[in-house]
């Protein structure tokens, strides 16, 4: 049943996930900067940050690419606040990702983790193919409980639900390197944090922090942005046989 209840999680925090990712305009990853790197600092924060991020925003029509995904435990700290050990992986995944505004959008597991979610907008479909299950929810405020509230499209919504600031630009590695920090403003929100790295105005890596202590590292490549996807690939009609949950 604990495992049962836990693959649900899984399948619910990439559907979170996935409700950001939908209004990030994305464009060919040209590799992944590390949140550490070292880069020529310069900080904005309040209404400059806001600004610079829903500019980046706003360009996003459609996008189909490959995604890599981790969840890590954080690690044990010193009581100088150190981690005393790396932290473990909880879950690795990969699969491919469709995009398309507004409130569409494809997300397909492979092995070991073979899951499916998608939406046209209103309803959300979560199917796990190892548990022959697919759970049916609205989407809504209370499913995307912050980071799904920017599926819409409209930018203005950063402001009404998050903090931004911009942590660091600078030069790495021979590219420009930008680094968004998102702070959710409710205090239940299902992230305490999450970063969104660009390199050269291309969304190279993020990273969200939950409640649970847990972070998940979502990469990109083969990305193709702005193409013609066909309303088809986001509708689900739920195969025969599988148990069937409507929690809404």
């Amino acid at each position: 049943m604990i495992y049962y209840l836990c693959r649900k999680m899984a399948l619910i925090k990439v559907a979170l996930i996935l409700g950001l990712l939908s209004s990030v305009a994305l464009q060919p990853l040209m590799g992944v900067a590390s949140p550490t790197s070292p880069a020529s600092p310069t900080h904005y924060q309040g209404e400059q940050a806001s600004d610079r991020f829903k500019q980046t925003l706003s360009g996003l029509k459609s996008i189909e690419a490959h995604f890599s995904q981790r969840v890590f435990q954080s690690p044990e700290l010193s009581t100088q606040g150190r981690a005393l050990e790396a932290p473990a992986v909880l879950q690795s995944m990969q699969g491919t990702m469709a995009l398309k505004r507004p409130n569409h959008f494809r997300w397909e597991s492979e092995d070991p983790y073979p899951q499916t979610i998608i939406t046209e907008g209103e309803l959300i479909y979560l199917y796990d193919r190892d548990l022959d299950q697919v759970t049916v929810k609205q989407l809504d405020d209370q499913l995307g409980n912050t980071p799904a509230l920017l599926i819409s499209g409209d930018v203005n919504a950063v402001d009404e639900h998050f903090d931004v600031r911009l942590e660091r630009v600078g030069v790495h590695k021979g590219g420009e390197q930008h680094t968004y920090i998102l702070t959710p403003k409710q205090a239940d929100a299902a992230f305490n944090q999450i970063q969104i790295l660009f390199k050269d105005g291309v969304l190279s890596a993020m990273l969200l922090d939950d409640p649970l202590g847990q972070r998940t590292e979502i990469t990109f490549t083969d990305v193709e942005q702005n193409r013609r996807l066909s309303e088809s690939l986001f509708q689900f009609t739920p195969p025969p046989g599988v148990d069937l949950i409507r929690d809404y």
